[in-house]
């Protein structure tokens, strides 16, 4: 997949190649197989983030060797994704009914899409200048390692019925965002 990261690009430069690119994989998905998604329950789709990050763990431990034509970027694209679809039934879950299809809402995820991926790149900026980019001196199989902790957290805090102290599924969605697009960026360096 051809993201089309320059290497001398900005990290909030990278997040907005990798996010333009990942709207118009959601919109091409989004005409192929309508609001499908909407009937999921929020369990379902953060287990199709695991389901990804535990792809991509299989690939890099076994050299990139796969069956599927599907690499890693392919992946990572999915899990930023499918983290936005979490994101958005998270907080407009009650404006989605029996009829998923209508143009309507279709507009209006869209439009959700973009309020979500500005608010993730929000956090990725700051917590870039808090960290001073440290993400850059990481292993990229770590990404895939948070990833999938996040993604067990989440599940626990679904099954305690949201009840938490600290950081809750929408803040565990976002740094999941942040962490795949500094893998895509990892990837093609």
């Amino acid at each position: 997949m051809n993201i089309g990261l320059n290497i001398n690009d900005k990290t909030e430069t990278s997040f907005d190649k990798i996010t333009t690119v990942c709207k118009e994989v959601w919109i091409s998905k989004l005409a192929d197989y309508g609001m499908t998604w909407c009937s999921y329950r929020l369990m379902t789709v953060v287990d199709h983030i695991l389901i990804k990050a535990l792809r991509i763990k299989t690939l890099e431990e076994n050299g990139g060797n796969a069956l599927v034509e599907e690499g890693q970027d392919t992946e990572f694209v999915g899990i930023i994704n499918y983290s936005i679809i979490a994101l958005i039934l998270f907080y407009h879950a009650k404006e989605f009914n029996a009829e998923c299809d209508t143009d309507k809402l279709k507009e209006l995820c869209q439009k959700y899409y973009n309020e979500i991926t500005a608010e993730i790149r929000r956090l990725l900026t700051i917590k870039n200048h808090d960290y001073g980019e440290a993400w850059r001196v990481m292993e990229k199989t770590s990404f895939t390692d948070i990833i999938i902790a996040r993604v067990q957290r989440m599940k626990s805090i679904i099954k305690n019925d949201f009840d938490v102290n600290s950081e809750n599924v929408d803040a565990q969605l976002m740094d999941i965002v942040n962490y795949a697009v500094f893998a895509l960026i990892k990837l093609t360096e």
